[in-house]
């Protein structure tokens, strides 16, 4: 069903507005009887065009369509990273791969209250290595928010990594994405909220107050081996 947009003189928040199937009035609807309530017909929309506006991202690399070989060098889009391993592999239509099953991925880019994106994908019989976008990395890289999957692909993660240590902030089940299925992964850290979005749906949010610097964003592949299968098509991240 497409979206639909109200257009209204007042503000309005979600408690303000109850969507219903049309049917003969008056009826009760929420709880409000006729006369409690007013009618606005949606079946016929408005004409003209509406445009949603895009966000502006400052590091927004494109793994997918540079040339095969090592990230830095010809295959490098021109980013800046401040961690670059021998591991970060450009295969051309596929993406960045962790050729050598683990990979710590650091961008130059640095901020605290943070938006990070990225399309990502498994393919292979072993999904061996959990993949993880980063936030608030610290100058050692051994400190950090992430946020993705366990290595089997049938949980969705919050965690945090502290000098080293990592633990478990909050989690979800999912049903293990098809091999070449392209996910949209999004993460927000903004103060201790800390929100994660696959496809657009909000998946989990927590709260944590441990890590509160400013710090680089990145990618990582934890507990994997050359065998890993874990694909990054792109990265995004801005301030929030």
């Amino acid at each position: 069903m497409a979206k639909h947009i109200i257009l209204t003189d007042t503000a309005l928040t979600a408690s303000d507005i109850i969507l219903a199937t049309r049917g003969s009035l008056p009826q009760v609807i929420g709880g409000l009887e006729a006369g409690e309530y007013t009618v606005r017909n949606t079946s016929a929309p408005l004409s003209g065009t509406v445009t949603a506006s895009s966000e502006t991202w400052t590091l927004s690399d494109d793994f997918a369509v540079k040339a095969t070989g090592a990230l830095t060098g010809a295959a490098d889009t021109g980013q800046a990273y401040s961690t670059l391993p021998a591991t970060a592999t450009i295969l051309n239509e596929s993406g960045l791969w962790p050729s050598g099953g683990s990979m710590n991925l650091y961008s130059a880019f640095e901020a605290q209250n943070v938006i990070i994106e990225c399309t990502r994908f498994r393919n292979g019989p072993t999904p061996n290595g959990a993949p993880w976008m980063l936030g608030r990395v610290d100058a050692a890289g051994t400190t950090f928010y992430q946020f993705g999957s366990d290595q089997g692909g049938t949980e969705l993660r919050i965690g945090k990594t502290v000098a080293g240590t990592y633990t478990v902030i909050a989690t979800v089940a999912q049903t293990k994405p098809a091999n070449n299925v392209v996910q949209t992964w999004r993460a927000e850290i903004i103060g201790s909220t800390l929100t994660f979005y696959v496809d657009g749906v909000q998946v989990l949010t927590a709260t944590d107050t441990t890590i509160t610097a400013a710090g680089r964003v990145g990618l990582r592949n934890s507990n994997g081996d050359v065998t890993a299968k874990n694909y990054w098509k792109t990265l995004k991240a801005r301030a929030a």
